[in-house]
């Protein structure tokens, strides 16, 4: 519960400091004195963004600390979790520079927004979060009925598992998207696949078969011109060959003279030699040279096939295209990839499916089981507080498919008058009738709040004094319980408070400044008194706040 809480430097606030009781507190001060501001500052310890009136002095920061008691409430393992010092008495301070930079501590470790959040919302529930009207929305009627029907542990099941559920369906339509896109891209993949199927590329080398194609295009050529080497190097009388016989033969008697002319009669043998294999070669390749117009045609219809598909692929060489194929073989085997994975998609779905109907039942079954002692307690609630003709319904209708809440559309519905059919409450109910509707609700799921302080922001707005009071009982009892902490104009709730905080403001020099203080007994008494009547109150009036006092 909060304990403690000092304001410095926010609006129009230099300093203040609160304890609060743990029980029943009571804010009270005339309109502008501060009331709202208090609730403002309050709402920074609970990670509420700050604006451009946060600070009293625009040359230093704004600080907000909180304490609180949190020995009662199992937060431990959320301490553990964010790695930050469990104390039963934790300290939440906060602190706002005048460029706007944010400073937040949990027992004086640095902390984000995020964690501050988190933490306190676990502590908290300030009643103008969920404004009066919030009572008029389904969602909002559902998540209260939950509440008293103590579904916390079934609801986050549930929650869970249809946030799973909703992640799979999601996947699932991906996976049909991209098999359907798969479809289209297979087909043509599939062509492309069949056209580089039609080449054996692993047999095709198209170095040596352009190579081939060349010589046959100069067979022609390559044959007269080899046939006439041939002959002028070895076969003709007058052959290079016989020329370089005779000039052997006349340094042959001179090879014993000296080595140097030895050394040129070998290397005219061995030129002779050399001349002989190169004319074979030549005559060789002059037999072997034909003119195949059939081979030639054959060659480039291989090689248009395959200068096509390398221009179509932006590839240059068989290589690439080999390249190329494995890799649309590879794609092709994805596509069925997809058809597995949606096989296995739509099996865990089907599965979440009939795990989330059966939960949808449970929530169903404990809804309609809690429906007369909720509807029962509140029509007691609203007759006590001045609706005696009051009718509540809780009205349950079932959806044709699962929702993120179950099965179940819940709606209150509501009528103040005899005879009149009750409807959903944002028809028919006043705004001093939404109040009394929002404090009975929330008096009967009190219990199963796990938040240690509620704040109630003038929820006695509307209501006369006889009915007031009887509101100030319902929270009184609430109080018995939980911390509450009401800011309020009403005399009756102000009566039953353990603790009567009153705020003011001070004229300081050339500024005003709001003051709180905890009002002695006599204190309460010309306050409640001023609260009934005027300002100074009348005698009836202080004999009045007596009473209630006394009540």
């Amino acid at each position: 519960m909060l304990k403690h809480i000092r304001v410095k430097n926010y609006a129009i606030i230099d300093e203040v400091s609160i304890d609060f009781d743990p029980h029943f507190n009571i804010i009270t001060g005339e309109t502008g004195a501060g009331k709202s501001i208090l609730l403002g500052a309050l709402g920074l310890i609970l990670g509420n963004r700050a604006d451009s009136k946060t600070f009293f002095n625009s040359t230093e920061k704004c600080i907000i600390e909180a304490a609180f008691e949190i020995g009662s409430y199992d937060l431990q393992s959320w301490f553990a979790d964010n790695d930050l010092d469990y104390e039963d008495h934790t300290l939440i301070r906060r602190e706002i520079q005048p460029a706007g930079k944010n400073r937040v501590f949990i027992n004086d470790t640095p902390v984000n927004l995020t964690q501050l959040q988190e933490l306190t919302g676990r502590l908290v529930d300030i009643h103008q979060q969920f404004s009066l009207y919030d009572i008029q929305k389904p969602a909002y009627q559902l998540n209260l009925f939950d509440a008293f029907c103590g579904n916390k542990s079934l609801v986050q099941r549930y929650s869970t598992m249809f946030r799973k559920f909703t992640g799979l369906s999601k996947e699932l339509e991906e996976l049909e998207e991209s098999r359907r896109q798969s479809i289209r891209e297979k087909d043509y993949l599939a062509y492309q696949l069949n056209e580089l199927s039609g080449l054996d590329l692993h047999d095709i080398d198209q170095e040596a078969l352009e190579g081939e194609l060349n010589m046959i295009r100069h067979a022609e050529a390559i044959k007269i011109t080899a046939d006439a080497a041939y002959k002028g190097i070895y076969e003709d009388e007058r052959s290079i060959v016989s020329a370089l016989e005779d000039i052997i033969n006349g340094f042959k008697p001179l090879a014993q003279v000296s080595s140097s002319l030895k050394e040129v009669f070998e290397r005219l043998q061995s030129s002779k030699i050399e001349l002989r294999e190169l004319a074979e070669d030549i005559n060789r390749m002059a037999e072997n040279t034909f003119i195949e117009e059939a081979r030639a045609a054959e060659i480039r219809d291989t090689l248009d096939a395959l200068y096509s598909l390398q221009s179509k692929h932006q590839v240059t060489s068989v290589s690439g295209l080999l390249q190329l194929r494995e890799d649309i073989e590879s794609k092709m085997g994805e596509f069925s990839q997809v058809d597995d994975d949606i096989i296995r998609v739509s099996k865990e779905l089907k599965q979440y499916e009939q795990e989330l109907n059966s939960l949808a039942d449970s929530l169903t079954t404990e809804r309609k089981k809690h429906i007369t002692p909720f509807v029962d307690t509140m029509t007691d609630l609203l007759h006590e507080l001045g609706m005696p003709y009051a009718t509540f319904v809780v009205a349950i209708e079932q959806a044709s498919d699962i929702t993120p809440t179950g099965r179940d559309q819940l709606q209150f519905l509501f009528t103040a008058n005899k005879g009149t059919k009750p409807s959903p409450i944002r028809d028919v109910a006043s705004g001093g009738e939404i109040s009394r509707l929002t404090l009975s609700v929330k008096s009967l799921v009190a219990a199963a709040i796990p938040l240690p302080s509620l704040i109630f922001d003038e929820v006695d707005t509307g209501l006369g004094g006889e009915i007031a009071l009887k509101m100030a009982g319902i929270m009184q009892k609430m109080a018995a319980e939980h911390q509450l902490i009401a800011i309020t104009h009403s005399p009756q709730l102000a009566s039953k408070a353990d603790k009567h905080l009153f705020v003011y403001k001070e004229n300081t020099g050339d500024k005003t400044i709001t003051q709180i203080k905890e009002l002695s007994l006599d204190e309460r008494i010309e306050n409640i008194a001023i609260m009934l009547s005027t300002k100074p109150p009348s005698k009836a009036a202080i004999e009045n706040a007596k009473e209630l006092l006394n009540k």
